[in-house]
């Protein structure tokens, strides 16, 4: 006679192989994760939060972005193509305007809005006008 944490255990085990192998009906469709700018952005946050507690400098140019990749997984290649736009040596800051300069953005936030970095670090969702209005970090 088997005791009920081994069948528990048993269940469980069949539920996560059925749920690991994809069972379902045809056409089944998946969630799968698609980040946004808002995600793109806290991750160019969250590297540069990293880089400051390491002391280590922000990247100054385009050239200094490849040993921080690792840390962009989603974010990296749109930087690289241009379609985020980083202010290149500016890194997080805590002074009182940081919280109102602009330090990376999506390039659609110009003419059609989008998601910005400020430089406090925190992401936010901008208007055209908005962004225009905005400084950027220096």
């Amino acid at each position: 006679m088997r005791s009920f944490a081994h069948t528990a255990a048993v269940v469980l085990f069949f539920h996560c192989l059925l749920a690991l192998s994809g069972c379902g009906a045809a056409g089944d469709s998946r969630v799968t994760f698609q980040p946004t700018g808002k995600h793109k952005m806290e991750e160019i946050a969250s590297m540069l939060a990293a880089n400051k507690v390491s002391n280590v400098s922000p990247p100054a140019r385009l050239d200094d972005l490849e040993p921080f990749e690792p840390n962009l997984p989603l974010s990296a290649a749109e930087i690289r193509s241009g379609e985020i736009v980083y202010i290149w040596g500016a890194g997080l800051s805590t002074a009182p305007a940081a919280a109102n300069t602009i330090l990376a953005y999506e390039k659609k936030a110009s003419i059609e809005g989008g998601w910005v970095l400020m430089q406090d670090g925190t992401a936010k969702q901008m208007t055209t006008e908005g962004f225009n209005a905005t400084p950027k970090a220096r």
